[in-house]
């Protein structure tokens, strides 16, 4: 149980704040929704009273409070001037502040929005731009958000489980480059002095311990950090994988590939529920993807519909090795059906589950694996040092 000190705000915009003992706060917003009052921002205080935590909006609530507000009647630019105290920080607050501006100068809410670009995405725009022209602004509103906190969870889950076996790869590559920086320079004078005639393995790893403390292997490495930073930070919302190559690669190209059409089958099945037509909803879809890859195969998917193929047939076209059979069998019933946006969340769904078991598979394997070659590492250094000792007793 844990004690949520929280803010929020009724249909007629009066605000509300108290406190309550609750187990989580997906049911904090639910016991707040039963009183009509959409939750604006909470702290959670664990029942020893120890951690206190405060939230954030993040994309996903900026739209679900809009959808509270403007279901209770309360006008656009009123609801986003009261979500606008609850953003996250100050560039957010700045952004919604001039979407409003735009709005209140005449613009629809989707043409001020993509005067905000890139802080509002594509499919955000199209997806409230077709709520507009069906007067379904709210229903667009709740829609995306329950798309983005979809999304959210699934980097988030990623991040997750890259965490344990980043952490024990950092760990082991210190601890060797420790033993080169440290304990093997203490070595080498006595068994050069000792022998003309070292091991190769042995002095293999001296000429490697001499580079990593000679003045040039410092700049290389601050510079590589630096490269590395700036790249990072450069892509960060851009991640690009080049080639076809990483989609071999055992239990890494499954996972990416999971990743992709998940992306790829919740952002196609958000934008036909919305009302966007298949061939941009294809194109919007296809940016989601972040491999090169998987995205031209989704271009070449979309020249096949503008053809006059359906999406079925125009996947099947394609290479159908990274296409699994739930999906498209998915595909094939909704477009037999009429319900092809309900069966790709479906199908989206099913490929969810299976993100997640591999997730946990990969998980289960990566640290052992990163342990082994660890040991084996310190293994090669150690018998390369201690065999000339033996050999000279």
């Amino acid at each position: 149980m844990h004690q949520y000190h929280w803010r929020g705000i009724d249909s007629q915009g009066a605000f509300h704040k108290g406190r309550i003992r609750l187990e989580s706060s997906e049911k904090l917003q639910t016991h707040l929704l039963e009183k009509e009052i959409a939750l604006l921002s909470f702290r959670k205080k664990s029942a020893k009273r120890i951690f206190l935590q405060k939230t954030q909006t993040s994309p996903p609530d900026l739209f679900y409070h809009l959808s509270i507000l403007l279901e209770g009647g309360i006008p656009l630019v009123q609801a986003l001037q009261l979500t606008q105290n609850y953003t996250g920080s100050s560039r957010q607050q700045n952004e919604v502040e001039s979407t409003i501006r735009a709005i209140e100068r005449g613009s629809s809410f989707a043409d001020a929005m993509a005067s905000r670009m890139p802080f509002f995405s594509s499919l955000m725009i199209q997806i409230i731009r077709s709520g507009e022209r069906a007067n379904k602004l709210t229903e667009s509103c709740k829609t995306l958000s329950i798309y983005l906190t979809r999304k959210q969870e699934t980097i988030r889950n990623l991040k997750q489980a890259a965490l344990l076996p980043a952490i024990t790869l950092m760990f082991s590559i210190a601890i060797i480059i420790s033993l080169f920086l440290f304990v093997i320079p203490q070595f080498q004078p006595m068994l050069i002095e000792r022998s003309n005639t070292l091991p190769p393995s042995t002095r293999l790893i001296f000429s490697i311990s001499q580079t990593l403390r000679s003045e040039q292997s410092k700049f290389i490495i601050i510079f590589g950090l630096i490269v590395i930073l700036g790249t990072t930070r450069f892509s960060r919302n851009k991640i690009m994988f080049p080639t076809r190559l990483i989609l071999r690669l055992p239990l890494v190209g499954r996972l990416v590939v999971l990743v992709n059409l998940t992306q790829f089958a919740q952002t196609l099945s958000l934008l036909l529920k919305s009302g966007v037509p298949l061939i941009e909803s294809l194109h919007l879809a296809g940016d989601c993807c972040t491999n090169q890859h998987l995205r031209g195969l989704v271009k070449k998917i979309n020249v096949h519909v503008e053809a006059g193929s359906s999406l079925h047939l125009a996947c099947l076209s394609v290479d159908t090795h990274y296409f699994p059979a739930s999906l498209l069998a998915a595909i094939k019933v909704g477009e037999q059906t009429g319900k092809l946006e309900s069966m790709l969340d479906k199908g989206a769904q099913l490929l969810e589950t299976q993100l997640q078991s591999h997730l946990q598979t990969i998980i289960s394997m990566a640290q052992p694996i990163l342990l082994i070659i660890t040991g084996l590492i310190i293994s090669f250094l150690l018998l390369s040092i201690y065999l000339p000792l033996f050999n000279f007793s």
